[in-house]
Parts: C-alpha cells; structure tokens; sequence
C-alpha cells in the first residue's frame, strides 16, 4: 500500500517527523460507540493517535470526551440527546505516556454487561473489579487496550454542571468544578430515534490552556443529529437512523462502529459513509471492529498516520519567584487590617529582573504554622487566598511589595482600586472584599477557596474528594481576618491547581501571640525548604504592627529570625503613608541576585533545598548566548564558565528532553532537527548556579 502517497495527499493534518527525543502530543479519535444491550450498559472506544510519526508515545492528559451537549451536530434545544456535564482524562501520569495506536474504553462501572455471550464483556468486570477501576490488556492485534470504569476509577473525571443541559450552550470553561471520581451520566447516550454522539476535544479550561476546548472528532447518529464539517481538525462523521414508525428500537441496543476503509487515509473517520451499525451484542470493545479497522489502527500505531496538535500550553517567559511575610498590623484599633509581602527570586534564576508568583498561597493560621492545634479561637479563618493565574503575576519586578487588605475596613485610605502593576514606589495594592454602600468591583487578581483549611480540618488545602476551585476572594474576615489574641499570617508554595497538583509548602509567615498557657506561639526554625516561622509572643496583637526590621541580611533565612521582627504601635488612621515599604537592607538583598531563596517545585513542595551563597560561575543571564534562535537543525548555547557544567533542554512540561555534562568547555550544541516544534527551556548549571531562558524549535 503506497503510504507515502496517501498521507502527501493529506499533509493538512500533518506534523514533522524524525527521531523523537519526548513524549509528543496525542489526539483521540471516536472509534466505536455502544448504547448497550439494554439500551443502557453503553461504553465508548477510543484510540490515541500521534501527532509526530516518530513519536512513540503521546500525551492525552486532560483530553475531553463529551455528548451532544457542547453542541457539534445538533440542535441547541433541551432534550436534544443533552447530558448535562462532560468527562475528561485527568491530569494524572498514566495518560501521560500511551503508545500510539492504544485502545481506550470507557464504560459505565455502575452498569455494565459481562456475560458470556461475548467474551469481550468479560474485560468490564476485570476493569470493574482492578486496582482504580482500570484493566491493561494487550490485544489479538498485540496493541495495548485499556478498559476504564468510569463511576470507579480517577483517571476520569467528570464536571457535572457544564455545558449545561437546559439550553445545551457549549460553554466548557464556566462555573462548576471536576470531581475525581468521573459520572458516566455526564455523557449518557439516548436510545431515542432522534439520535445523539460522543465527540473528543482538545484539552482547555485548565491553567497556561485557557480557551475554551476545541471540538476535535465525533460521531452521531439519529435523525435530529447531522454531519458537522469545516472543523479546525476532523469533521464529525453520522449515522442514518430511522424514524420511530420503522424501527422502534431506534439507538437502543445498537452499536455504531468505523469500518475503515479498504485503502484507509487519515480522514477516514470523519466519513459518514464509513460508519456502521451492528447490534450491540456483537460489539468489539478494546478490539478492532474489523478487517479495515484493523488495517487503520495499525496505521495509527505504526505512525504513518500523523494529526494536527492541539493548542499547548503556554510556557511562562518569566522565572519563578518566591513571596516572604514583611509585615502584620491589627490597625490602630483591633482592625483595618493588612499584610505586606515582598517578592523575590529563588534559586532557579537569582539574577531575574521579574518572577512569576502566579499560584502562591496566602493564609492566616490556619494552616497552622506556629500552633499545632486546630480549632476556633487561635487565628483560624476558614479558606485561604492565591494569587490568581493571570498576567498581573505573571511577570513581577523582584523587589515589589504586594499589600493585601480589606476593602470594607479600609481606615488608611488605601487605594480602592487593585493594582495591576506597581506603582513608582514598587508596591501592588490588592484589597479585597467589597460588601459596603459601593462595592468593590472584584478582584480577579486575588481568588479564595472557601473550604479549607477549616476549623476542623486545619492543615489541609486541597479538597480531598474533587477539584479545588477558587473564586474572586471575598469575605477578609472569615478567611484571613487576624485575632487580638494570637494568630499569624503565612505564604505558600503553589498547589491544588493543574500545574501544582499537589499540597502547597508552607514557605515562610510571621506569627504572634501568647508564649505560654495551652496555645501557646512557638516559632518556626527555618528548615531545608522554607524560610521559617518566627514568633513575638504578646498578650494582645490589637493597636499593633509587627514587622521586620534587621540591621542587616546575609542570608534568606533571616527572615525566620525572631529577633530580626520588632513589635510597634499600629499607625493611626491619619498616618500610614508608607504601608507597603519594607527594610531597605532586605529589598537590597533581593536585587541582589540572593542564592539561597529555595524554589518551589511542580508538586507544590520546594523543589530543591537550599543552598549557601556560593560564587556564580555564570554571572548574567545576557552572558549565556543562545544561537540560532529560532533554530532547526541545530541549537549552541555557549557560556563563560569553566569546570564541571551541566547543560539541559526541557519541554513544555518540564521534562528534560536532552542534557550533556561538560568539562573546562565554553559551548554545548544540540542537534534539534527532529524535535517537535515549540518553545524550549534552556538550563546552564555550574557550581550550583543554574542560568535558564527560552529557546524556540521551528521548522
């Protein structure tokens, strides 16, 4: 079969290929969809494709598997085979790596048919009963199959709420949150005459991706659904059905599968006419549907057929930073509240001009940093604040100071408008709240998530049964408002978001309070991954400003020192003109390309322990050079370095594609011509320096 001809004649859908050094992108297409034996006990099969034919493996994290619902072949009214709600692949490693060609197969884990009359059924009870609802297999054809039961297993989630089903609206990215353990009646298909489908798209509505999904393929059936083409990928493909008067039975018990073609191409499955209907019980789940099938998936799996990539995501052009505590006040009378943080640089870059802080945690102490019981009375406010992801933190001057507040007990006149940058002094003005006469309009760039930690559940940041999702932040008392007696303020690494999936770090916080009795303020030593929690002990935190006053700082770890922080009288309403300063001699450290400011890791830990100041080897990003840049064939970072250097490309993900140790050598080239075209990052690490920046593949 002339291959080579077929996919020249259809090089829209294609990518480059060549020798692939990672994980390409994946797509999934509709392969074969069940409406049961009974009209129920439906399943849906899928197979991940590639986008690079010398990829081995691809990427189908977060990839959305819907109904009708987000509307690609229907009508927009209520009742048009509309499931509120839709599924997606989580976020999760095992999605992260399938080899081209692999079989997956969705099915109800609540309902579902095993009986012996197909053998096949039989995988949706080892499925139902496996560790996290899922079973590997390889099958007849010896490509990988994979049975997931939905309803059991994490590795599908389900977001309830959107699109909606009354009217369907398509909207993906609206309110509503995932939940863990996916709802196989988010996708329910009808057995009605008017039909219904099940279509993929491209993954969105997560962090650095978020535009809404694109529809990616599909398949109807019914006399209310239709073909669906001018797609930005393929087109969704239909099955006749008819109408109730000849075929009583309409979608129920059918199975609707892709044929093939005798000669497939890469376009066939959005080919109506390529589209068959078999009875139910006779379905091939995790098997090919037939002899044309067959012959397609292998050519999916052998990566002679190669599809256009979705929308990646964006790589911030900016380093990663790190927030510290510089000041607590109660106000002059027990309230008007702030908290003053100053932003600096971690260890990855400490020579950047600007970090990202986008994700960073903002909490009282209920996270419960310097007293280790839970419980009301000791500074617990339930929920806690971020920073949210969008450009305001996306590239913030090192030094800057961020002021959060509350809008409705505002007696320093603080502005009432957030800061979107810093104003000539370097300071962002974030209040928060807003319940008074005249509102304040929301702050998008502050969010809350109002359910932990709490007074019960006091360490705990991420919702243990489902996504954590945030909104614009309201409500300054009940989430970080600070208590006369005792309490604390604290910052910490990213977490509970898509990109840091894990708990976030406690970093660094300020605390005060009784030093004795049965809550007692401790402070925190400073350990390999934070800078510390220090502790004035005090009888009452009212009419006070704590705040960190050194003589000088040598290190981060200056910051923990107890000693370092002074007790003063809150300003008066009229005074207050320099809320948001912070010590001159702190601010001088951080524009000073400070070494040992340890930075926070994708999990939402820290990624790497602190270090002494060392003797940057490398001593300006601008003295690392980057050339070509765009490159294609070949990319040569060259550096004024000597001894023992490490030289590293990581992908989008920050996986780290290629990586050469040199010694006594001034130059490193990388051969780059067959690698997926996209913005890379670089890194120069020497003596436990790292330089880092951006490099683009194109082809």
């Amino acid at each position: 079969m002339k291959r080579k001809l077929l996919l020249a004649a259809l090089s829209v859908f294609t990518m480059s290929a060549g020798t692939f050094a990672q994980t390409a992108p994946g797509v999934l297409l509709v392969n074969e969809i069940s409406n049961g034996t009974k009209g129920a006990r439906e399943f849906v099969e899928l197979v991940a494709g590639t986008t690079d034919g010398a990829a081995g493996t691809v990427d189908v994290r977060n990839w959305i598997i819907d109904d009708n619902n987000g509307i690609f072949n229907g009508s927009v009214a209520a009742g048009a085979g509309i499931s509120g709600g839709h599924l997606r692949l989580a976020n999760d490693p095992f999605w992260a790596s399938l080899d081209r060609g692999t079989t997956i197969v969705l099915f109800n884990g609540n309902d579902f048919d095993s009986t012996a009359t197909n053998p096949l059924f039989n995988n949706f009870e080892l499925a139902s009963v496996a560790t996290n609802g899922v079973l590997s297999i390889t099958n007849t054809a010896g490509r990988t199959s994979i049975f997931v039961a939905v309803g059991l297993s994490t590795l599908v989630q389900s977001n309830n709420s959107i699109p909606s089903a009354s009217p369907a609206n398509g909207d993906y990215c609206g309110t509503g949150t995932y939940n863990n353990i996916g709802n196989w009646n988010d996708i329910a298909l009808r057995n009605a005459c008017q039909g219904d489908g099940i279509q993929t798209r491209c993954p969105g509505c997560i962090i650095n991706l978020e535009a809404e999904p694109t529809f990616y393929h599909g398949v109807s059936y019914g006399t209310q659904m239709t073909e669906v083409t001018g797609g930005a990928f393929l087109n969704g493909a239909h099955v006749t059905l008819t109408d109730s008067l000849e075929d009583t039975l309409c979608g129920a018990n059918k199975d609707f599968y892709f044929d093939g073609n005798v000669s497939p191409v890469l376009s066939d499955p959005q080919t109506s006419a390529l589209w068959a209907t078999t009875s139910a019980a006779t379905a091939t789940p995790g098997e090919a549907n037939s002899a044309n099938n067959e012959t397609y998936i292998e050519f999916m799996a052998d990566g002679s057929f190669v599809y256009g990539a979705c929308a990646q995501p964006v790589v911030p052009e900016t380093h990663p930073g790190v927030l510290m505590v510089t000041e607590v006040s109660n106000g002059p009378s027990g309230n008007c509240e702030y908290v003053v943080m100053a932003v600096g640089p971690c260890l990855a870059n400490p020579h950047a001009d600007s970090v990202d802080v986008r994700g960073w945690i903002l909490d009282d102490n209920n996270g419960v940093f310097n007293n280790n019981t839970c419980g009301s009375g000791i500074g617990i406010g339930q929920g806690h604040y971020r920073l949210a992801f969008d450009n305001v933190w996306e590239k913030v001057p090192v030094g800057s100071s961020i002021v959060l507040y509350n809008y409705d007990d505002n007696c320093y006149t603080l502005p009432t408008t957030p800061s979107t940058a810093p104003n000539s002094a370097g300071i962002y003005f974030e209040p928060v709240g807003g319940t008074t006469a005249a509102p304040l309009p929301p702050n998008t760039h502050i969010q809350r998530y109002g359910s932990f930690p709490s007074t019960s559940v006091c360490g705990t940041y991420c919702n243990p049964s489902g996504s954590t999702t945030y909104t614009t932040a309201s409500s300054w008392t009940n989430t970080v408002g600070l208590g006369n007696s005792g309490d604390g303020f604290q910052v910490r690494c990213p977490g509970c978001n898509d990109i840091n999936t894990g708990t976030p770090s406690f970093y660094h916080g300020f605390g005060y309070g009784p030093g004795t009795g049965t809550l007692p303020f401790v402070s925190l030593a400073a350990s390999a991954g934070n800078l510390g929690g220090p502790v004035i002990n005090t009888s009452t935190g009212a009419n006070k400003r704590f705040y960190f006053n050194p003589i000088t700082v040598t290190a981060a770890t200056d910051l923990g020192t107890p000693g370092n922080w002074v007790s003063a009288t809150a300003f008066t309403t009229t005074g207050g003109g320099t809320i948001g300063q912070y010590s001159s001699v702190l601010k001088t450290y951080l524009t000073s390309a400070p070494s040992d400011f340890p930075c926070c890791g994708s999990g939402g830990g820290v990624g790497g322990a602190r270090t002494a100041n060392t003797t940057n080897v490398i001593s300006q990003n601008e003295e690392v050079a980057v050339y070509p840049n765009p490159a294609s064939k070949t990319v040569n970072i060259s550096f004024p370095a000597s001894g023992k250097v490490t030289v590293q490309l990581l992908d989008i993900n920050g996986r780290v594609v290629v990586s050469k140790e040199v010694s006594d050598a001034s130059v490193v080239s990388f051969n780059v011509s067959n690698f997926v075209p996209g913005v890379y990052t670089y890194k120069v690490i020497s003596n436990k320096n790292v330089t880092s920046g951006k490099v683009m593949i194109a082809k």
